[in-house]
């Protein structure tokens, strides 16, 4: 059996909503990022969110921020601009952590949240 093959079916038991709650526990640990994406998606295991917010991979940690169970405010404070970039896309952000996004470090964390559309105005003028 190839790798592909191997990490395609994996991916299908993380995909799969029968799967079992101690399974599921035990692929958050899996190697692969694809794997750990998926489980990061499911809306169904919550107890999952918290090791995939923090996983190593930052594209984890991002796909994680599209969960709408996520802790949005934890990602939005993430070291990656990638998962930050998610917490605004994808979380409802109180204003005083978009005033705190409106200085990122990040121009491109800046330029999504101006680009947003629901940015406040006052969070629109600090990044003028």
């Amino acid at each position: 059996m190839t790798r592909t093959r191997k990490v395609t079916d994996r991916l299908g038991v993380a995909t799969d909503p029968g799967t079992s709650p101690a399974l599921l526990e035990a692929m958050a640990a899996d190697p692969s990022r694809t794997i750990r994406r998926a489980l990061a998606a499911r809306d169904d295991a919550p107890h999952l969110l918290a090791a995939l917010q923090t996983d190593p991979a930052s594209k984890v940690r991002a796909h994680a921020a599209q969960n709408p169970l996520a802790d949005h405010h934890l990602l939005a404070r993430d070291k990656s601009a990638d998962v930050r970039m998610a917490a605004v896309q994808w979380g409802e952000l109180p204003p005083d952590e978009l005033q705190r996004l409106a200085h990122d470090r990040s121009a491109n964390v800046r330029w999504l949240l101006a680009a947003w559309p629901s940015t406040p105005q006052a969070v629109l003028r600090v990044i003028a």
